[in-house]
C-alpha cells in the first residue's frame, strides 16, 4: 500500500527540476523518477534487485525480463540523449542510433513489401 506524501521542494531545487522538464508534460515527481532511474541504471553499487523493486507497472519503473533486457512503457519512454546502443538487428550489425532505426525501417519495409 502507497501513502500519500507531501515534501516541500526548495526554491533552488525546483529551478534544477525545471531544466530537466518537458513542459506540459513533466511534473516535479517524473523528473525525479527520471533521475532516479538515471542514477539507478549508472550506479555500479546498487545491486540489480534493488533496481527492480518497483512494479512494472508505474509509468516510469523498467523491469526486467528473465534473460536481463530492460523494457519500458513505450508510452513513456526514457530519454535516450546520453545512451549509447550497438547490437544486431535481424542478423545486421549497427553501432549507433542512427543505424539502427534505418536497418529497422529497411526490414519493415521489407516486410511489408514495399
Amino acid at each position: 500500500m502507497v501513502f500519500p506524501m507531501k515534501i516541500e521542494i526548495p526554491e533552488p531545487l525546483l529551478k534544477r527540476l525545471q531544466k530537466h522538464a518537458t513542459p506540459f508534460v513533466d511534473t516535479p515527481v517524473s523528473v525525479i523518477e527520471r533521475w532516479a532511474d538515471f542514477f539507478e541504471q549508472h550506479n555500479s553499487t546498487t545491486p540489480t534487485s534493488q533496481a527492480n523493486t518497483k512494479p512494472t507497472n508505474s509509468k516510469h519503473a523498467p523491469g526486467d525480463s528473465s534473460n536481463g533486457v530492460r523494457q519500458f512503457d513505450p508510452k513513456r519512454p526514457p530519454s535516450l540523449f546520453h545512451t549509447r546502443v550497438h547490437g544486431e538487428f535481424d542478423s545486421t550489425p549497427f553501432s549507433n542510433w542512427n543505424d539502427l532505426v534505418r536497418i529497422a525501417h529497411v526490414h519493415a519495409f521489407k516486410e511489408a513489401g514495399v
